[in-house]
């Protein structure tokens, strides 16, 4: 991944790409977690009609452009905050790449289930490891929030609010993916009361981000 930031426009453009590529990935997994959330239990999916398994193939899609995107998002943003510290830069995008990787495992198991939905041994061991895999990918994600949101708070452009509460959603999924991993029927979503800091990078890039400073 070679970083280079070298002109105001490329800024914006870097900020834009990001923003929107964050937007599209926001309404996009809205829906195929709408669409795969029906996967409950093996024994529900065993039941399945063809209505029901053609949504959950649509929802699977859904996920595979959200991968999709992670990369293009992994990009735009080492490629932004460049200008603040390039190493780290590079280093973040390398982390939400190997989160996008991870997430595109875990859907592979979801497709596979496809395959034989009748065997409830074979489902259940699927639906496992999804689980398990995204919540290894889920730490990659939060080193990944925290470092741009220690980025953030490092670059004079961005107001030092921004940073922090990045840096906070970054450090609600390491307590939720490290909780799921340490701790055996772990249930808390730390990450549903710190998810804001996304929320408000996302649109600042999009409205702020890269724009000459008066």
């Amino acid at each position: 991944m070679n970083v280079r930031i070298s002109t105001t426009w490329s800024l914006r453009a870097s900020a834009l790409l990001a923003g929107i590529g964050l937007l599209a990935m926001a309404i996009i997994a809205g829906v195929s977690g709408a669409l795969t959330s029906g996967a409950g239990t093996a024994q529900e999916i065993a039941h399945w009609d063809a209505t029901s398994q053609q949504s959950f193939r649509w929802g699977i899609f859904g996920w595979l452009l959200v991968v999709m995107l992670d990369v293009v998002v992994a990009y735009a943003l080492a490629e932004f905050f460049a200008s603040v510290h390039t190493s780290i830069a590079l280093l973040a995008g390398w982390f939400r790449l190997g989160y996008a990787a991870a997430f595109a495992v875990a859907i592979s198991q979801l497709y596979a289930i496809l395959s034989q939905p009748e065997n409830l041994e074979r489902t259940n061991d699927l639906l496992q490891n999804y689980r398990a895999t995204w919540n290894i990918g889920l730490n990659l994600f939060a080193v990944h929030l925290i470092l741009i949101g220690y980025l953030a708070i490092r670059a004079r452009t961005i107001p030092l609010f921004v940073g922090i509460l990045v840096g906070l959603a970054g450090v609600g999924y390491l307590f939720d993916g490290l909780g799921a991993i340490l701790v055996q029927g772990y249930s808390l979503r730390v990450a549903t009361f710190l998810f804001i800091g996304e929320v408000v990078l996302l649109f600042w890039l999009i409205i702020r981000g890269g724009k000459a400073q008066r």
